[in-house]
C-alpha cells in the first residue's frame, strides 16, 4: 500500500511539473504576441504621423 502511495505522489508531482512547464510556455508566447502588437501599433502611429501634416490629429 505504501509503495502505491509513493508512485501516486511521484506521478502527481510529474503532472504538476508538466502543467507548470506548459503554463510557462503559454505565458512566453502571449508576452511575445503582446510585444509584437504594441510594436506594430507604435510603428503604424509613427508612419501615419509622418505621412500627415502637422496638427492632423493622428490620434484623437
Amino acid at each position: 500500500m505504501a509503495n502505491n502511495l509513493n508512485i501516486s505522489l511521484d506521478f502527481i508531482k510529474q503532472m504538476k511539473q508538466e502543467i507548470l512547464r506548459s503554463r510557462y510556455i503559454v505565458a512566453k508566447i502571449a508576452n511575445a504576441e503582446s510585444l509584437k502588437l504594441y510594436f506594430n501599433i507604435g510603428k503604424d502611429i509613427e508612419t501615419k504621423s509622418q505621412d500627415e501634416k502637422w496638427g492632423a490629429k493622428v490620434l484623437e
